[in-house]
């Protein structure tokens, strides 16, 4: 398992309650850990666990899924995003951390049916570690939000967080939908 602190920063901003301010407070979260400890004892996840994960939300019929993760390019994985979007899921991922001149794309928010969100600062301005590309489909806060980390709260910077944002927004316009 991974640390914690990311994860909760995620959920805390879009559904956490108690005065935090998530976006989407009382919203239902489905969460599937993708990250396993390695023989090192780092926590990491694999295709394996990201596929599962994504098999499994499927078959529970989550409407929006935040992956506030990024790696390479896995053809698996792109078949069973493929696949979850055919089945009606929006899917949203960050961008990448590696800054505006990096090459790198950062999977699966390069996929073709995965939104892809950067970061973007208080003066809205592209955050000086954000990822950009052609595969970047919008832009939103990720400098400095304060959420929720276990034991208390923290400013958290990073496209997952900005990601965390579009999903909470795009959650709640599905729900307007339904």
């Amino acid at each position: 398992m991974a640390r914690t602190s990311h994860g909760t920063a995620v959920t805390a901003i879009i559904a956490s309650q108690s005065g935090w301010h998530g976006l989407l407070p009382g919203a239902e979260i489905v969460h599937a850990n993708v990250f396993h400890r390695n023989k090192k004892g780092k926590a990491v996840g694999s295709a394996k666990s990201i596929v599962r994960a994504i098999d499994w939300m499927i078959h529970q019929k989550v409407p929006v899924v935040n992956f506030s993760i990024g790696g390479g390019r896995n053809k698996l994985i792109e078949k069973y995003v493929e696949h979850a979007s055919a089945a009606g899921m929006i899917l949203i991922a960050s961008s990448g951390n590696r800054g505006p001149f990096s090459k790198k794309k950062s999977f699966p928010g390069a996929y073709g049916p995965v939104i892809a969100v950067t970061a973007v600062d208080r003066t809205e301005s592209s955050a000086r570690f954000a990822t950009a590309g052609d595969y970047i489909d919008f832009a939103a806060s990720g400098v400095g939000i304060w959420t929720a980390v276990p034991g208390g709260g923290k400013a958290m910077s990073g496209t997952s967080f900005a990601a965390a944002v579009v999903t909470a927004y795009v959650a709640a316009a599905q729900s307007k939908l339904d």
